[in-house]
């Protein structure tokens, strides 16, 4: 077989790679190569016991929003649909091991964390500001910053466990990784390239949480799979590229 393109990855960058080529030239013989047994990178939808019955879970990358508008034009030409329920009480463990709820936009924490997490949020978005996208390490700060990790400036910056309980959970889940893991440029880098922390963590207009698809966000890749040019070969992991 004559292969044009090939494409290492059958997560939604590489099967979108496949399905924007094909619509290109038809006539390009593609292959994308996956190392798993399914399709979807880091989206993984696992249907789940439910209330009434059986419901799909995303285990994995899961939101999407009108700031990101490659991934909304693809949802709406693969005709997946997307909702965001923001009613309702919530429900939260920050801080101790007492259980809460909340059910307006502020989590229920002793106003002294409220205040910590106030100053951090003001301190973030003084940070990003001295910050380039363009060149990170431009920065005045950028040697420093980029030597601390963010699990060391959390510490270093917050007083109150409720807080630090408040803005690991909020990390963790927006990065994929523990705190210790990334400097503290990478994070203003990131933060600063989305405009603010507050795009990144609400659920609001034009924000990264403003939905979520319907029936999860595996099935973008899944459908990228069954369409044309429909050439993805899993479990073949690349360990070796020659061109």
């Amino acid at each position: 077989m004559n292969v044009d393109v090939v494409i290492v990855g059958g997560g939604i960058s590489g099967l979108t790679a496949a399905y924007q080529l094909h619509k290109k030239d038809s006539s390009l013989q593609i292959v994308v190569l996956e190392a798993k047994n399914r399709v979807g990178g880091r989206t993984l939808t696992l249907p789940l016991k439910a209330a009434d019955g059986t419901d799909n879970f995303d285990l994995g990358g899961q939101w999407v929003g009108r700031c990101q508008p490659h991934i909304m034009a693809l949802l709406e030409e693969l005709g997946l649909t997307h909702v965001q329920y923001l009613e309702g009480k919530k429900f939260m463990q920050l801080g101790s091991d007492r259980i809460s709820s909340y059910s307006s936009d502020i989590p229920s924490l002793s106003p002294l964390a409220l205040i910590d997490l106030q100053k951090l949020m003001f301190k973030l978005e003084w940070m990003r500001k001295q910050v380039d996208i363009r060149d990170p390490y431009q920065s005045p700060y950028g040697a420093e910053w980029d030597a601390m990790t963010l699990d060391t400036f959390v510490n270093n910056q917050l007083w109150t466990k409720g807080a630090r309980d408040a803005i690991e959970t909020a990390l963790r889940g927006m990065l994929g990784v523990e705190l210790s893991q990334i400097s503290v440029l990478y994070f203003i880098s990131y933060m600063s390239a989305a405009g603010g922390l507050k795009n990144l963590i609400e659920a609001t207009e034009y924000t990264a949480q403003e939905y979520k698809i319907v029936g999860g966000a595996q099935q973008i890749s899944q459908k990228l799979a069954a369409s044309p040019p429909s050439c993805v070969q899993m479990q073949q992991p690349v360990s070796k590229i020659t061109q």
